[in-house]
């Protein structure tokens, strides 16, 4: 009896630990867009599922990331003109295999920058590069 209301609890652990169907979608390379008054940004943001959560990345940089079912929060630090430190939160869904919400700013003072709404599609699979089509260009070469 022990023995299988141990295995039982087990289980129940291992499953509670495991991600949702939704949360695995996350994963990968994600082209986004932020859409303001101002002039769109656009960016790339790149999601990994760790043992101990998720890890995210914008144009390279770490950004905290908030995966629950099919909710998504990334936390992007950026400057503003005057080089002061202020923060794009953007809250948004995984639906039909793309991304969309809005995002506000966060900051200690005041700021140009304007809150809006963003979107995200996965970054197309690169192109294969063509091979080298060698020209021969042997011969006498003078100025022109």
């Amino acid at each position: 009896m022990h023995f299988v209301r141990r295995q039982l609890i087990l289980l129940v652990a291992v499953l509670a630990a495991l991600p949702t169907r939704a949360e695995v979608g996350f994963a990968g390379d994600w082209m986004i867009e932020l859409h303001s008054v101002d002039a769109p940004i656009v960016g790339l943001l790149q999601l990994e599922q760790l043992n101990t959560g998720w890890q995210g990345y914008v144009e390279g940089g770490p950004v905290d990331v908030t995966i629950a079912a099919n909710a998504i929060e990334v936390r992007v630090d950026s400057r503003d003109l005057s080089g002061f430190v202020f923060y794009r939160v953007l809250r948004g869904t995984l639906a039909d295999g793309k991304l969309q919400g809005d995002f506000t700013i966060e900051r200690e003072r005041a700021s140009t920058e304007r809150e809006g709404s963003w979107t995200g599609t996965r970054k197309p699979p690169p192109q294969p590069v063509a091979e080298a089509q060698p020209v021969d260009m042997s011969g006498t070469w003078t100025p022109a």
